[in-house]
């Protein structure tokens, strides 16, 4: 993911051309309206096998697409909000070890967040990413025994992340963005710390 955001980063720099309107010095407001694939990682933990649907699943089930808006009050500073689900399962649960069926949790969340931006021309802006994310989580598995588990939590992690956007059409300020966030905590009942990936489209207003 890392070596993508930097190779469109750099096709986007070589390849387009300075037509995009210079942004305003001051503070002014610029909504959009932003849709988002949303790719969730865990990792360094017991439970960081656990993974997605296949793709076709996912946009059958509306799994890991992220929906919200994008304000711009300055030429440096934006806010985010937006909501997606996801759903990740493994063989095995923590504390349990491995299962007949496959162990499955289910999320949804708000991401609240502020975004510092730095723009490196007309086109493309740099970015980092602060902010609270409010999780809902649900895991349910059958034990060996037979025994059916099902829990809940919820939680509220910050995190931080990094990422780009440039603009693809010359009349236009709407932005093509890819990011990456990294959370404070592990996701709901899992064991495993948890990272998301995102690319998407900003619709400007």
């Amino acid at each position: 993911m890392k070596k993508l955001l930097i190779a469109s980063a750099l096709f986007a720099a070589i390849s387009s051309q300075a037509f995009a309107k210079q942004l305003p010095e001051g503070f002014f407001f610029t909504p959009a309206a932003t849709i988002e694939y949303s790719a969730p990682t865990l990792n360094s933990g017991y439970d960081k096998n656990y993974a997605t649907n296949n793709f076709t699943k996912q946009i059958a089930n509306f799994e890991n697409i992220a929906l919200g808006g994008n304000f711009r009050v300055h030429k440096n500073l934006g806010f985010n909000i937006n909501w997606y689900q996801s759903s990740l399962s493994d063989h095995s649960a923590h504390n349990v070890g491995y299962l007949n069926y496959k162990a499955t949790q289910q999320f949804s969340q708000f991401n609240f967040s502020a975004l510092g931006y730095l723009p490196a021309n007309d086109l493309i802006d740099l970015f980092a990413e602060a902010g609270l994310a409010d999780i809902d989580s649900k895991l349910k598995y059958v034990t060996n025994s037979g025994s059916v588990v099902s829990q809940k939590s919820h939680q509220t992690l910050g995190f931080y992340g990094l990422g780009f956007q440039f603009k693809p059409y010359k009349n236009s300020d709407d932005s093509i963005r890819f990011s990456i966030q990294k959370y404070s905590g592990k996701l709901g009942l899992l064991d495993a710390n948890y990272a998301t990936a995102r690319i998407g489209y900003l619709k400007v207003f």
